[in-house]
C-alpha cells in the first residue's frame, strides 16, 4: 500500500493519516508494518493541489513493489503548477526532506532526508 498525504490539505488533516499509520505501526511492529506500506507527508501538497502539486506515478512504484518484491526507497515528485519547475523527494514517514544547503534548491537531488 502506497499512502500518501499533503500538510497544507486544508480539507483533511494530515494528523488523521499519521495517527492511522502510528496505530498501524502498533498493531504490526515496524517490520511488520513495512513489509506492506509506505507513507509519504509531502509539505506543500494540499487537496489535489497546493503551492507544491506533487505528480509521480503511483501505479508504477506499486508495481515495481509488487512485481519485484522490492520497496520503494528514494521517490521523486514534480511540481505540476503551472511555469513549476521543481521536484522534491518523497520520504517515507517519518523522514522529511532538508534542502543540503548547496545546490539547485528547486531539485528534489538537492535535498536528503532526516528524521
Amino acid at each position: 500500500m502506497l499512502l500518501l498525504h499533503g500538510t497544507a490539505d486544508e480539507s483533511i488533516t494530515p494528523y488523521n493519516t499519521v495517527s492511522y499509520y502510528e496505530r498501524l505501526r502498533a498493531r504490526y511492529g515496524l517490520a511488520g508494518l513495512t513489509s506492506f506500506i509506505r507513507f509519504y507527508l509531502v509539505p506543500g501538497y494540499g487537496h489535489y493541489s497546493g503551492i507544491f502539486d506533487a505528480r509521480w506515478d503511483p501505479l508504477d512504484v506499486l508495481d515495481a513493489w509488487v512485481s519485484t518484491g522490492r520497496a520503494p526507497k528514494a521517490l521523486v515528485a514534480d511540481d505540476a503548477n503551472q511555469g513549476s519547475r521543481r521536484s522534491r523527494p518523497l520520504c517515507a514517514y517519518p523522514a522529511w526532506p532538508k534542502y543540503v544547503g548547496k545546490g539547485d534548491p528547486n531539485a528534489a537531488a538537492s535535498f536528503t532526508f532526516t528524521d
